[in-house]
């Protein structure tokens, strides 16, 4: 492959259209989005295109690679300022739009064989000298417009295991209507799949849908993997795009993915199967009555952590903006008659309720159901603010950074940063200082 993505030899087209078709099904198979337990997700870089959706897991121990600078460090930017140092490869560019003390940019691009061009380096060789090359702590991100395919499937089997965490832009999966271009896409997936599961995905809706073998694909996706050997990664009940994914060209509507779940397994055929022959049966003669309370006992443990870990967003979620490392769990955010806030490191106790919306109580009957304000209510919850568990905040209000409300309180308003508020509806109670130690559990008693 030439370095811009474009293929090197002319690409062979198949006769063989019902194993063409089930080798696309395969490659989407190995895409099945998992989350890492205990770990919510953040985006980080730019809200449109230059931005990705990791696992909210970052030490400044942990070195960052982005492959592919351009005009955008968006991304670069954000780690860089969590304390990261981030190593910059980009031959095409004379070096990143701003500068950053954590940046360090070499004017070399990543290829597959570096002998190429003298502007050219290994994967391989730039972790070794950067002193890399036995870490296991590396965060790798790669945008290089067509050219990971075959810089990711000339990697040692062994080499995917440097990486925590990766994020990866696709190109060209048009392409996979081709033989060769499809076997090289599944090495570079089986590859990942061995040592890394999916994590977050996203459809690039710069690049058209198209459908290949009779399924629809995307242009260009981003992907995001994890390390198995980092996390320990369930099964995810998530639909695509998420919250925290946004439109790369924000002049068109995002690409769904619904849960981005293909699967191809011999139970799955079977339960078609099944279905096919009874159109009229229920979905328990499909799967079996003896296998239901199997199934519920898979079941509940993830319904269960899902309730407690899953964000929940009445209203555009547009609306909501998060900083880094904020910690969301269940909270309810009420987003009708205004935009939330929530500042980096921000942390919320479980069914915490952030709520603009209000209604008219001067009129009654279905006009009070209707008098809903769209604007005007907005709640900034600044750096490092702790909303205990049970707590409402009811807008317009602003926490100050680093403010504590106590369990169950309901705020009304500005709270003081630094300060425990308490109590319905919430009190200054104490600041809080190297001398305080009393739980916000205990706040209410004060």
């Amino acid at each position: 492959m030439s370095e811009n993505g474009s293929p090197d030899a002319p690409l062979t087209a198949d006769t063989g259209v019902g194993d063409a078709q089930r080798e696309v099904l395969r490659l989407l198979a190995l895409m099945k989005p998992m989350r890492a337990r205990g770990f919510e997700k953040i985006r980080v870089g730019a809200s449109d295109d230059g931005g990705y959706v990791m696992i909210d897991d970052f030490r400044p121990d942990m070195p960052c690679y982005s492959i592919g600078v351009g005009g955008d460090v968006s991304w670069d930017w954000d780690l860089a300022n969590l304390g990261l140092s981030i190593f910059q490869y980009d031959h095409t560019v004379a070096g990143p739009p701003l500068s950053h003390p954590n940046f360090t940019f070499h004017k070399f691009g990543i290829s597959d064989d570096p002998d190429w061009s003298d502007d050219l380096k290994g994967l391989e060789e730039i972790l070794h000298d950067n002193g890399h090359a036995e870490s296991t702590e590396i965060i790798l991100k790669i945008d290089i417009e067509g050219a990971e395919w075959n810089i990711l499937d000339r990697l040692p089997e062994h080499f995917l295991g440097r990486f925590r965490q990766i994020v990866c832009e696709f190109h060209w999966l048009d392409n996979l209507i081709h033989a060769d271009f499809r076997e090289r896409a599944l090495r570079v997936f089986e590859a990942l799949a061995a040592s890394h599961g999916v994590v977050h995905i996203h459809a690039n809706n710069f690049a058209p849908l198209g459908i290949v073998e009779g399924v629809p694909i995307a242009g260009v996706i981003e992907v995001t993997f994890a390390a198995r050997s980092r996390y320990d990664l369930i099964e995810s009940l998530e639909i695509f795009p998420t919250p925290l994914d946004k439109a790369n060209n924000p002049q068109r509507p995002d690409i769904f993915l619904g849960d981005f779940r293909v699967e191809a397994g011999p139970a799955r055929r079977a339960e078609v199967a099944m279905q096919q022959q009874h159109p009229h049966a229920s979905k328990s003669i499909a799967i079996g009555d003896d296998a239901l309370p199997a199934l519920a006992d898979r079941l509940m443990p993830i319904i269960t952590e899902r309730l407690l870990t899953t964000p929940r967003i009445f209203g555009d979620p547009a609306r909501l903006t998060l900083g880094p490392g904020c910690n969301l769990v269940n909270t309810l955010f009420n987003l009708v008659s205004g935009s939330v806030s929530v500042g980096a490191y921000a942390f919320f106790g479980h069914d915490v309720r952030i709520l603009t919306g209000t209604h008219d109580m001067s009129v009654h009957g279905l006009d009070r159901q209707l008098a809903v304000p769209t604007n005007g209510r907005d709640i900034v919850i600044e750096d490092g603010a702790w909303i205990s568990s049970g707590a409402t905040v009811i807008g317009p209000a602003r926490i100050g950074a680093n403010a504590v409300i106590g369990v169950g309180s309901v705020v009304i308003g500005d709270v003081e940063p630094g300060w425990l508020y308490a109590g319905v509806p919430a009190r200054k109670i104490k600041p809080v200082d190297g001398t305080t130690r009393q739980s916000a559990e205990l706040s209410l008693l004060s």
